[in-house]
């Protein structure tokens, strides 16, 4: 009896609750962070998607979070992602359209959202991060994609997870092939 009342107030917890959104709005905001967050949470309440957020202010929602191991500090993961902005649904980035996935590993230089966001998702994870302008590009922006003070979606499916030695390993590989291929073609 106790696993169903648990099973069941866990799927209330994740199902989408639009008077929740609601309250969470700030009445009068008065920063950039009160503003982005109201953005976020019209945009949930609009789309009927079920977030939560991070003590950073990331909000998400995992359409699957995955198996396997968590993705830790020697990892590479391997993901799709699409990056839009909020204001306008307008697509910045895609991995998608080229079909070439992008490698992360932590460390790399990317926005702070972003990073925040891999950890989320195991292998096989898909899913929605709203980024507020402060995990993004913040109040500089970024060229013409990025005004200042953008709230980003990125929708991100992490494809494959694997400790950084394994992918240098098979790098070398595949690095010695092209050069025993090369020598060979000229002599």
């Amino acid at each position: 009896l106790l696993l169903l009342i648990f099973g069941a107030s866990c799927n209330e917890e994740s199902a989408f609750d639009a008077d929740q959104l609601r309250a969470q709005r700030v009445t009068s905001p008065k920063t950039q962070a009160e503003r982005d967050k109201n953005q976020i949470l019209d945009y949930a309440i609009q789309n009927q998607l079920p977030i939560q957020a991070t003590a950073s202010g990331l909000y998400y929602h995992l359409e699957n979070p995955g198996t396997g191991e968590d993705f830790g500090k020697t990892s590479v993961a391997t993901i799709h992602y699409t990056v839009k902005r909020l204001s306008d649904g307008f697509e910045t980035a895609s991995t998608r359209k080229n079909n070439k996935p992008y490698q992360y590993a932590l460390g790399n230089e990317l926005i702070e959202g972003f990073k925040e966001a891999i950890p989320l998702l195991k292998q096989g994870g898909k899913g929605t991060v709203l980024l507020p302008s402060q995990l993004a590009h913040g109040s500089r922006g970024a060229g013409n994609f990025y005004p200042p003070n953008t709230v980003l979606i990125y929708e991100i499916e992490v494809l494959a997870l694997e400790q950084k030695a394994t992918q240098n390993n098979r790098q070398s590989t595949k690095d010695q092939k092209a050069i025993a291929a090369y020598i060979a073609k000229k002599q």
